[in-house]
C-alpha cells in the first residue's frame, strides 16, 4: 500500500554523501543548522556531536548520547503531533507496526526522515544546533561512544558555511485537465551528485478564499533527482471554478522554497462521454439494409449519437447521420447496402456541451454473395530428394473476390482422421512446399491425401481438388538395445539382446564374425528371440556378434555389435586319486593314479611342511603321462597334494594330502 502513496527514487540513494560524511543543512535564518548522519544509528550505536569555529577547540552540543528510538510508543513520544499524519502515510495503525517497517526496510527509513525531520530526530538520523553562529564558517564533528559514554575511536566530520538557505523555486508550472482531472507539471534542476540544493520533495499548493495557498495532496511528492520535469496529477470536485496553483520546493531542513510561477486554470466540461458498448448490426434477408442497434448511454448530459460507417474496419470512417440522433433514437437503418460489400460501423456519443466520445467498437455487415469462387484445378504432389512435399495447383481465371486458398492434409486411414489445415488465411498462391516429412512430423510408410479449395471474402467454398501421396518409408529402424555373448562351459556360446524402440520393425538378423572372417547370417526372427544357443564355434577361437533390426520396407538398421570372446574350457579336470608316499634313500617317492582325461596337460605338485592344513607351495610339474615323482630334498615334516591341469589352464581341485616321513 505504502507503494502507492509514496514514491521513492533510488537516484536519491546515489546522490547522499558516503557514511564518512555529514549532510549539514542551514535552515532558512541562518540560525539553526541540521546535521544529517547517511543513516539512523542501530540499536546498540550512539554518539556525541561537536562544533568548532576557525582554528577554535571542539564544543559538545549534545548533554547525553544520541540513539534511535526503540519502540513504538517510543516513535510517538518523539514524533509529537508529526506521528499522526506519518502513519497515516503508511496505512499503518498501530505505532508498533510502524517502528518495525522502518526497522525492516532502513532505506526507505532514512529517505522518510530526510521528508520529515521530526522522523529524522526520533531515529537518530537527525540533530538540529539550535544555536548555531549565523555567518560563520563551523566544523561539526560526529564522535561514536559506547554504552558508558566513551569514545569508539570512530568519528566524521564536516564543514558548512552558516547562512540562511532557501532552496530554489520550481518553474515553468502549467496546468491542464480532462474533465474533474488535473495534470500539472513544471521544471527544476536535475541534481548534482552532492545534492547541493538539498531537496527532497515538492509541495503542490491551490490558492484558498482567503488567498494563501495550501497544499493539496494528501502524500508526499518525493523529488526525482534524475529528472528535470516532474508532475502531479489529482481530480477537482467542481467544474465551473477558477483555481490558482503554485509549487514550491522542500529541503532535507524542512525549508521551502519560494512559490513558483502562479498557474491559473478554469475548469470546464471538456471531458467526452464513456464509449458505447454492445453495438450490433442486422443485415436484412435481402441484404441491402443494414440495422444498427446499441444501448442508451449513461452520461448525464445525454445530447445524441452520430453513426459511422467505413468499408474498412481501421480506417476512413465517415458520419452517416447529418443530424444527431436524439438520446432515445438508439437505432439506425442503412438502406445504401451494396451486394457483396462488407461494411463497418461505428457509434458515438455526444453530450450537451458538445464532447463526442472515441467510436464504439466497429461491427460488422456484409451484403449478400452466396456465388462460390472457381475451384483450384489440376492438384498435384511430388515428394522432393530433399523429403519436402511440393504441391501444385492452377488458379481459375475468374478470381476477382478470391480471399484465399485453403490446403488440407490428413492420412488415409480407417477410420478416417480429420484434416489439418496448411495455409494461412490469406495465402492466394498456387504451390506450397510441406516439410513435415523432412523435419519428422510425418509418417512413412502411409498415405497422405491432400485437399484444396478456394474461398471469396464472402466465406463461400468453391468444389476441392484432391490428390493421395504415397510417402515411402525410407528411415530405418532405431538398432537393437546391447548384445551380450557368454561362454557356457566352453560347449557353446549364448548369445542374447534387447529389441528395437521402433515400433515398425519386422524381423531381427544375427550374424556372427571369426576373427577378422566374413560375417556369417545365424538366425531371422521376427520378433525378439531367445538367447541364441551357439554350437558350431571351436574351442581357442574368437568371435564377435551382430544383430540388426529391419523394417517392413526393408530398412535395415545400424549393427549392435558384441563384445569379442574367445571359447574356452571352464570345466577343471577330475580330483587326482590314490596319492601315495614312499620314504626312499634318495628322497621322498610321490606316486598317484593317472586321470583318463583327454586334455589333460600336466600335473602339478604341492608341498607344505609342518602341518598339513599348512600353506601349499607348488614344488614340481610333470608330464601328463607321468604318475610319480621324487622329492629329492624333502623337508623334515613335509605333506603332499596333487593338481591336475587342462590344456584350457583349469586346475582340478587338491587330491588328499599324504605325509612325507
Amino acid at each position: 500500500m505504502m507503494m502507492k502513496r509514496i514514491i521513492v527514487y533510488l537516484y536519491l540513494l546515489t546522490a547522499i554523501p558516503a557514511f564518512s560524511q555529514l549532510r549539514l543543512v542551514p535552515d532558512a535564518t541562518g540560525n539553526k543548522v541540521f546535521v544529517w548522519l547517511e543513516r539512523a544509528p542501530r540499536q546498540d550505536e550512539q554518539y556525541h556531536v561537536y562544533r568548532k569555529t576557525g582554528n577554535g577547540v571542539f564544543l559538545q552540543l549534545t548533554e547525553s548520547p544520541i540513539a534511535s528510538v526503540t519502540s513504538g510508543a517510543e516513535l510517538v513520544a518523539k514524533m509529537g503531533l508529526a506521528f499522526e499524519g506519518f502513519r497515516k502515510q503508511l496505512d499503518e495503525t498501530d505505532p508498533q507496526a510502524v517502528f518495525l517497517r522502518l526497522q525492516a526496510d532502513r532505506f526507505r527509513a532514512k529517505l522518510y526522515g530526510y521528508a520529515l525531520p521530526e522522523l529524522g530526530l526520533a531515529l537518530g538520523q537527525l540533530f538540529v544546533d539550535e544555536k548555531a553562529p549565523n555567518g560563520e564558517t563551523a566544523t561539526y564533528k560526529v564522535e561514536w561512544v559506547n554504552g558508558q559514554g566513551e569514545p569508539r575511536g570512530q568519528a566524521m566530520t564536516g564543514i558548512v558555511h552558516i547562512h540562511p538557505e532557501i532552496p530554489p523555486a520550481p518553474e515553468n508550472l502549467s496546468a491542464t485537465h480532462e474533465g474533474p482531472r488535473i495534470t500539472l507539471k513544471w521544471d527544476f534542476p536535475q541534481s548534482t551528485d552532492d545534492m547541493a540544493d538539498q531537496v527532497v520533495r515538492f509541495e503542490v499548493q491551490r490558492q484558498a478564499e482567503n488567498g494563501k495557498f495550501v497544499a493539496i495532496q494528501d502524500a508526499w511528492l518525493m523529488r526525482d533527482a534524475n529528472q528535470t520535469r516532474h508532475a502531479f496529477i489529482y481530480s477537482e470536485t467542481g467544474m465551473t471554478q477558477m483555481l490558482r496553483f503554485q509549487v514550491v520546493a522542500v529541503n532535507v531542513a524542512g525549508t521551502q522554497s519560494a512559490g513558483s510561477n502562479v498557474f491559473p486554470l478554469a475548469l470546464k466540461d471538456n471531458a467526452p462521454p464513456e464509449v458505447l458498448e454492445q453495438v450490433k448490426v442486422v443485415v436484412s434477408k435481402k441484404g441491402n439494409e443494414a440495422t444498427v442497434t446499441f444501448p442508451s448511454s449513461t452520461d448525464p448530459q445525454l445530447a445524441g449519437y452520430f453513426v459511422y460507417r467505413s468499408t474498412n474496419i481501421e480506417k476512413n470512417f465517415v458520419r452517416m447521420n447529418d443530424k444527431m440522433l436524439g438520446p432515445l433514437q438508439t437505432v439506425y437503418t442503412d438502406k445504401t447496402l451494396k451486394a457483396g460489400t462488407t461494411y463497418y460501423y461505428r457509434v458515438t456519443v455526444v453530450d450537451a456541451s458538445g464532447n463526442e466520445s472515441k467510436q464504439s467498437n466497429a461491427v460488422m455487415a456484409e451484403g449478400l454473395d452466396k456465388t462460390p469462387p472457381p475451384p483450384p484445378q489440376n492438384l498435384k504432389a511430388a515428394v522432393s530428394p530433399d523429403r519436402k512435399i511440393n504441391l501444385f495447383w492452377q488458379i481459375p481465371a475468374q478470381t476477382e473476390d478470391l480471399l484465399a486458398y485453403v490446403l488440407l492434409r490428413r492420412q488415409v486411414k480407417t477410420p478416417p482422421e480429420l484434416f489439418s489445415q496448411l495455409t494461412s488465411r490469406n495465402f492466394v498462391g498456387n504451390q506450397f512446399v510441406d516439410e513435415d516429412l523432412a523435419k519428422g512430423h510425418l509418417s512413412e510408410g502411409v498415405q497422405y491425401e491432400y485437399v484444396v479449395t478456394a474461398m471469396d471474402k464472402k466465406q463461400n467454398f468453391s468444389d476441392s481438388a484432391r490428390v493421395v501421396l504415397d510417402i515411402k518409408d525410407l528411415t530405418p529402424p532405431a538398432s537393437p538395445l546391447q548384445i551380450t555373448a557368454e561362454n557356457i562351459d566352453g560347449r557353446y556360446i549364448s548369445v542374447s539382446y534387447g529389441a528395437s524402440l521402433s515400433p515398425d520393425v519386422a524381423h531381427y538378423e544375427l550374424f556372427r564374425q571369426n576373427g577378422n572372417g566374413p560375417l556369417k547370417s545365424l538366425q531371422r526372427v521376427h520378433r525378439q528371440a531367445f538367447p541364441f544357443r551357439d554350437e558350431a564355434v571351436i574351442i581357442g577361437e574368437t568371435y564377435t556378434y551382430y544383430v540388426i533390426a529391419v523394417d517392413a520396407a526393408n530398412n535395415a538398421s545400424k549393427p549392435t555389435v558384441s563384445q569379442a570372446i574367445t571359447l574356452k574350457d571352464n570345466v577343471p579336470p577330475p580330483v587326482v586319486q590314490n596319492v601315495q608316499s614312499r620314504v626312499e634313500a634318495k628322497g621322498v617317492r610321490i606316486r598317484w593314479e593317472k586321470l583318463p582325461t583327454t586334455d589333460l596337460a600336466r600335473y602339478r605338485i604341492y608341498r607344505t611342511s609342518g602341518l598339513p592344513t599348512g600353506i601349499y607351495q607348488l614344488v614340481a610339474e610333470t608330464d601328463p603321462s607321468t604318475s610319480e615323482w621324487v622329492d629329492l630334498k624333502p623337508p623334515e615334516k613335509g605333506y603332499y597334494h596333487i593338481r591336475a591341469l587342462d590344456t584350457a589352464g583349469n586346475e582340478s581341485l587338491a587330491s588328499l594330502s599324504v605325509t612325507g616321513k
